[in-house]
Parts: structure tokens; sequence; C-alpha cells
């Protein structure tokens, strides 16, 4: 597996994020499995690139080549939002790029957080990734479709 290193998302990123969003197996896995037009995007992207406690991050590979993304934003509440390219996918990269984020989240904004996660119950392997990376299953999800996962900084 090749070494992951990441970057801060930048205007310049704004297709390859709309590539990513609409991948199909994103779509399917996605709250909202309908396609994102260009011009919503950009409204959204450019929105999320001003808000100081997101964090937007590109995954590159030993080769340059975007893996991947992470973004941890605040709505409600912290959550996580991970895509992998359609060409590395299969790689291992998910987890990865999942603990790298943490990482960094933890530093910038310190330890005295929870990050969520909504994952389709079918989507057994972003499960697996979610376990390994150090989410716990929370039995009170309201969406019968999701599970509920949380992720706490150690001390």
């Amino acid at each position: 597996m090749s070494q992951l290193s990441h970057r801060t998302a930048t205007a310049a990123d704004e297709a390859l994020y709309l590539q990513w969003a609409n991948d199909a197996d994103v779509r399917k896995n996605s709250f909202n499995e309908a396609q994102i037009s260009p011009q919503n995007h950009h409204l959204w992207f450019s929105k999320k690139l001003k808000e100081e406690e997101a964090l937007l991050l590109v995954f590159v590979n030993e080769e340059k080549e975007a893996v991947g993304q992470v973004r941890i934003d605040k709505g409600d509440y912290l959550q996580v939002d991970i895509s992998v390219d359609q060409q590395h996918r299969g790689k291992g990269y998910a987890l990865q790029m999942l603990q790298m984020a943490l990482t960094e989240y933890v530093q910038r904004f310190g330890k005295n957080i929870r990050i969520f996660s909504l994952i389709k119950r079918e989507n057994i392997s972003s499960i697996k990734t979610f376990e390994k990376a150090g989410f716990k299953l929370q039995e009170d999800s309201a969406h019968p479709l999701y599970l509920k996962y949380i992720f706490t900084p150690l001390n």
C-alpha cells in the first residue's frame, strides 16, 4: 500500500470534489442519491471552504495522484464524510485517510470533540473502516437505513 499525504482543499479542487460526489457508488451510499448539479455544488463547496470549523482534505499517493477526500464539518454536530476515487478503491486507503483526517482535526481543534458518521447498513466496507478507525456504534440511530457511529479522541 502506498503511503498517503494530504493537503487542505482549495477552490481549484471543486471539479474533483464534484466528480467524487457524483460517483455512482458514492451517490448510492448517500442520504440523497440524486446527482449533484454543478451550480449547487459550487455554492456548497465555496461555502464549505470558508467555514472555520470545516476540514476538507485531499489525499494523494506517492505518484501524486489524488486518491480521495475526507471532510469533517460542523452542522448540528461534527460529521465526517469520506470518498475514495473509483480507481483507487480496494487498496486500503480509506482507513489511512480517515485516521490521518481525525488526527489532523484533533490537532487543529482539540480533543474535546465527538465526531459522528451515519453509514448505510448495507455499506459493509465503510462500517469496517470506521470501526477500525475507532468509531463506536451507537444504538440510538433514528434512521432505519443507517447506523450511527461516534468517535471520541483518547485523552
